[in-house]
């Protein structure tokens, strides 16, 4: 587990990064002069640049040592990150962001297909949830020292966290990491030939549809939070901990039971009812944040099941099945904002989104039980 130190401070860095970049937008908007919307399309740009980019650079890059193809990925992260908050203009800015975002979309697939080839095959499901742990730990702990260091010094300074865990990630992978390749060597074509299998098209839909209900609802948290017992903050920092807690810890349910396939479906289940569950307890004194603990708990959990099923499926296509899976929870949880987005200009009320999006993950409960009966 040692030698998934570097991987996993990479893993914080990204994860801190899309925290305060969301949180500083009107600070830069103010510093370039540009409306909060046209600011905002940092945000998309990052996220686009990643899912397009990890199955895309997945598939190109397939043949290079993971070593090197890790070190380049951390390297464009952080020249993405330093031309972001040197940008004179907006335009340039947005181009940093994109560069930040395929950096990530490279890395963090990788990442994951190389911890399974580092760690013993009964160790696999920790080691893919410590990489998602702290993932999510960048968000909740690395983004809030982050926003400290930005009102300290400017927005800019906001970035000098990210910028020195990127490099010591990068000097880490470059000095420790040893010289592998992660999985054989099929052709491009064969490739591009297995993200047609329908078992994979299968568990990265059920991925797709838990992330838009999952993630699509998140960004609204704050109108869910309107007539709640407490602070949006105290339910978003519930959120965060319980993300860390399931990030870290599914893997060893996974571990001991050898089923992801089941340990998703459990996790489904615990997800549909703790969001369903938001608007029967908002009104009521600190049981409020129980179901953002859970929430967050469970959302985070999906990740490690669902990059382990589909490494069962194609063990010598990890990195790019593993790419394709973030792409889908990616896309999925930016789809899902813009559904509820479009939702409530059309006068849905807020206080429904959990209805809406409990639905959405109620289709993709069904679509994995599905395949489980298809492959149990």
């Amino acid at each position: 587990m040692k030698r998934l130190l570097f991987l996993t401070i990479g893993m914080f860095s990204m994860g801190s990064d899309n925290f305060i970049v969301v949180s500083l937008l009107s600070e830069i908007s103010a510093a370039y002069g540009s409306s909060l919307a046209a600011t905002s399309q940092s945000v998309s740009a990052f996220r686009f640049a990643y899912g397009i980019s990890a199955p895309l650079f997945a598939l190109m890059l397939a043949r290079k040592p993971a070593r090197f193809t890790l070190a380049a990925a951390l390297g464009l992260f952080f020249a993405g990150n330093l031309l972001t908050i040197l940008a004179p203009s907006l335009a340039l800015h947005l181009v940093g962001r994109v560069v930040c975002g395929i950096g990530a979309g490279i890395f963090t697939p990788l990442a994951a297909a190389t911890a399974a080839q580092l760690v013993p095959v009964e160790n696999r499901g920790r080691a893919l949830g410590i990489l998602w742990g702290s993932n999510v730990a960048g968000t909740v702990l690395g983004g809030p020292v982050a926003l400290y260091l930005a009102a300290l010094g400017g927005w800019q300074a906001g970035f000098f966290l990210i910028l020195a865990l990127s490099l010591l990630a990068l000097l880490g992978v470059v000095s420790l990491l040893p010289e592998m390749q992660v999985g054989t060597l099929p052709s491009l074509h064969e490739r591009i030939l297995a993200l047609g299998d329908h078992r994979v098209l299968g568990v990265v839909g059920v991925t797709f549809i838990t992330a838009a209900g999952s993630l699509g609802l998140f960004t609204f948290a704050a109108p869910l939070m309107e007539n709640a017992a407490g602070k949006v903050s105290e339910a978003l920092w519930v959120w965060g901990i319980g993300g860390i807690v399931g990030g870290y810890t599914i893997g060893y349910l996974i571990d001991y039971t050898r089923k992801p396939r089941m340990v998703m479906l459990l996790v489904m289940v615990t997800l549909l009812s703790s969001i369903l569950s938001i608007p029967l307890l908002s009104s009521i004194p600190f049981l409020f944040l129980l179901p953002f603990f859970v929430w967050g708990l469970a959302g985070w959990a999906t990740v490690t099941p669902q990059q382990l099923t589909l490494f069962g499926l194609q063990s010598d296509n990890q990195t790019v099945l593993a790419a394709l899976n973030g792409s889908a929870l990616a896309i999925g949880g930016a789809l899902g904002s813009s559904a509820a987005a479009l939702l409530l200009s059309e006068g849905f009320a807020a206080r429904n989104l959990p209805v809406a999006a409990a639905l959405l993950i109620f289709i993709a409960l069904l679509g994995q039980v599905a395949l489980i009966r298809r492959n149990p």
